[in-house]
């Protein structure tokens, strides 16, 4: 299915860390995310997606009718390489590297 589309949405109202917006990423998906707390990080000041307000009834589709009628192709094509960039650093081994240095560092190990 991702590979259908254009864009991933995620319209969640709290969230620990989307899977879904990575997982678009990867797909070469732009994703459109409900303002929530890793919204920010995923789309880092819309270079890789979209922000919306899930409480705000047209928000989505005000988002979406800006993106189709105003955003040029070769903008969205730079969100989408950002994007699969972006990615590439979030996979386990970068995680599990991330907390072994931040633990040693805390423990001067």
């Amino acid at each position: 299915m991702y590979r259908e589309n254009d864009f991933v949405v995620q319209a969640t109202l709290s969230e620990g860390f989307g899977k879904v917006p990575i997982e678009g990423f990867f797909h070469g998906l732009i994703p459109l995310l409900h303002q929530s707390t890793m919204a920010p990080y995923f789309i880092n000041n819309q270079e890789r997606g979209f922000m919306f307000d899930a409480f705000e009834a047209e928000s989505l589709f005000k988002l979406i009718n800006t993106i189709y009628y105003t955003i040029p192709a070769k903008l969205l094509s730079n969100k989408i390489e950002a994007g699969r960039i972006f990615v590439q650093t979030q996979t386990l081994e970068n995680w599990a590297n991330e907390y072994y240095t931040t633990v040693k560092e805390y423990f001067d190990l």
